[in-house]
């Protein structure tokens, strides 16, 4: 009886974990930390570019750091850091802009021990950076929906999300994932960590007529309290111009509450 406690008390702390890992790497998802806690992540991108005819490559430093203001409220913050070589050109760098969010959890039906279905809305701003590499002059608002389902193995994502620009075309980006974990197939008390495959469809659409559709694969480990993730994004489709990926490589490592 205590042994069998002792399992379910397990698998509580699991599932309790579980949710915030099934966020991707390129997309965000419906995660929240719990009140008066933090989850922590960094993810480091290297990515080549076509642009205005001119190839580019860019390094980039992307931190995202969510508190628990509430069981359902979280303030999430994402300074970013860019170096952008373009051809013919010096190198720039220097923080390209500052994420504020607030994100509200408005939907939660919990299926099982592991199985859940959530849904949050987010509202916020992008605030600019260093000239030299800032995205806008100005304060882009930002809104956004996501959704996220674990059901057993499987984790399902979906993201809405449009950011709006005063000196340039607003942005609509429609992403969706699925996450497999590949081990363990059943969560037992031995149980220190887990595998989970991770794949993207990743979509963006401008005001200016542009539009870009582009596919993540990459693999995710979490662990009792942190994870490790690696992945790649690769170009699908080009319409009407604007920058073209070559490729884009990320490896990020989280802490989670």
């Amino acid at each position: 009886m205590i042994r069998r406690l002792k399992c379910l008390v397990l698998i509580g702390a699991l599932a309790a974990v579980s949710a915030p890992a099934q966020e991707p790497a390129f997309m965000d998802a419906a995660t929240h930390p719990a009140q008066g806690q933090a989850y922590l992540r960094l993810l480091g991108h290297a990515s080549e570019w076509r642009a205005d005819g001119r190839d580019s490559r860019r390094v980039s430093l992307l931190g995202k750091a969510s508190f628990g203001l509430r069981s359902a409220t979280a303030l999430m913050l994402e300074p970013e850091w860019n170096r952008v070589k373009e051809e013919g050109a010096d190198a720039a760098s220097g923080w390209s802009r500052l994420g504020i969010l607030l994100k509200q959890r408005f939907w939660r039906k919990d299926l099982g021990p592991l199985d859940t279905w959530r849904a949050s809305w987010l509202a916020g701003a992008d605030l600019p950076g260093e000239k030299a590499v800032r995205a806008s002059a100005h304060a882009a608002p930002r809104l956004g929906v996501v959704t996220t389902a674990i059901l057993g193995r499987h984790g399902l994502n979906g993201q809405v999300d449009w950011t709006g620009y005063r000196d340039g075309d607003d942005r609509l980006r429609v992403n969706a994932s699925y996450l497999f974990r590949l081990a363990p197939a059943v969560y037992r008390a031995d149980t220190r960590g887990a595998w989970y495959m991770v794949t993207e469809s990743l979509n963006e659409f401008t005001a200016g007529g542009h539009a870009r559709s582009d596919a993540a694969l990459g693999l995710l480990y979490e662990a009792w309290g942190w994870a490790v993730e690696v992945g790649v994004r690769l170009p699908l489709a080009l319409k009407g111009g604007g920058e073209d990926l070559r490729q884009e490589i990320v490896a990020g490592l989280r802490w989670l509450p």
